[in-house]
């Protein structure tokens, strides 16, 4: 099959959706598929140069809201040369299936997550959560030849938002399993980077400082404990900030300022990859604090690496966790306190034990391909 695979973002551009959509193609090569990957420029490269191996072209696409304008000119061809077409949301979703249309082709929409009102819940601006809703909306009631959620969760919103889920297929992405010999020959170690000292207990919070993650759910949750006395002085809440947004960073930092729980929480940059396992083995605990989660990496990866997570009920992070567990109420920073607690009290014994998940790169890759042969055959 030929398969031409139009995304927002790719790699070197780092996030869950790209390290998706590169198993995807790496994994459709692998199987024999020839496999074209459209994106824009985001990771600073301009036109076709193939990424480890994945034939990847990209193009300079103006951004709006860190989302790219695609031009309907440099993605013809490629769907043009097409059997089957993938894209996903947001603004790669619209033309494309305009032009698969067009050419006759098939074309499949993959769908992380379906917010809804859900916009309204971490967009400050009423009028950005308005225009957000209603032009997913917009998407989601567009006819594609099927639809593909990652996980449970979002093909119940889907349903919910769109009034059913016909042509929706719920296909898991795959987790990388880390090599945990590998990772241990990593030089950083959690005591070091976050310069913990013998007895400190560690709380990591790891990701990006965006309001949909849960970052500052987790802040308000220390801030109380802070007020109340309950944070001992061996507890330290280390958290892995990447860079952006700036504008969140900066506001969870002058909140912690603000809040005067710097003695209890430090805040660190983000690291490469392994050196990220690392740290997530060598946690005592890991907080996963999310408000919406499509999938939940984080939470996977922290589980198929032995941490102890604790985690919001939000989105699909109840689907996708397991091993020593401990869940709190979306969004309610007052619960995400009283758990916190009730770990620093009891250690290994405030946990629920969930039997182990996996989630298997190359079973997504057969299910998809199942589904593109399906398409064809029905065509």
């Amino acid at each position: 099959m030929k398969i031409c695979i139009v995304v927002p973002h790719f790699l070197p551009h780092v996030g869950g959706g790209e390290l998706l959509w590169f198993d995807i193609a790496k994994g459709l090569q692998n199987e024999g598929h020839e496999v074209r990957v459209i994106t824009s420029g985001s990771a600073g490269i301009k036109g076709n140069v193939p990424y480890q191996g994945v034939n990847a072209y990209y193009y300079p696409w103006q951004m709006f809201c860190g989302h790219p304008i695609v031009k309907a000119k440099d993605i013809a061809p490629h769907i043009q040369w097409a059997d089957i077409v993938h894209t996903t949301m947001f603004t790669t979703a619209t033309k494309t299936r305009m032009l698969s249309k067009q050419y006759k082709k098939p074309c499949i929409l993959t769908i992380y997550e379906v917010l809804g009102n859900k916009w309204f819940w971490f967009e400050p601006s009423k009028l950005k959560a308005a225009v957000f809703e209603i032009y997913e909306r917009f998407i989601c009631k567009q006819h594609f030849t099927a639809y593909h959620t990652i996980s449970d969760a979002t093909k119940r919103d889907y349903k919910q938002f769109c009034g059913n889920d016909k042509g929706v297929v719920r296909i898991y992405c795959g987790v990388e399993m880390p090599d945990i010999d590998e990772i241990s020959r990593e030089k950083i170690s959690i005591n070091d980077y976050f310069e913990l000292k013998d007895g400190e207990k560690s709380f990591l919070y790891f990701g990006r400082p965006a309001p949909n993650k849960g970052v500052f759910v987790l802040e308000e949750a220390i801030a109380k404990l802070e007020r109340e006395g309950k944070i001992p002085k061996n507890i330290k809440f280390c958290c892995l900030l990447a860079k952006d947004p700036s504008a969140q960073r900066e506001k969870l930092l002058k909140l912690i300022q603000k809040h005067q729980i710097m003695n209890a929480v430090i805040v660190k940059p983000s690291v490469k990859r392994n050196e990220l396992f690392k740290i997530i083995s060598e946690a005592d605990y890991v907080v996963v604090p999310s408000i919406t989660e499509g999938f939940g990496f984080s939470a996977a990866e922290a589980c198929s690496l032995g941490s102890r997570v604790i985690y919001s009920s939000g989105g699909s992070l109840p689907e996708v966790v397991f091993g020593k567990t401990l869940m709190f109420e979306n969004r309610n920073a007052y619960d995400l306190a009283d758990k916190l607690y009730k770990v620093i009290c009891e250690g290994d014994e405030a946990f629920e034990v969930i039997s182990e998940k996996t989630f298997d790169k190359e079973d997504m890759v057969r299910k998809i391909i199942k589904l593109y042969k399906k398409i064809l055959k029905d065509k």
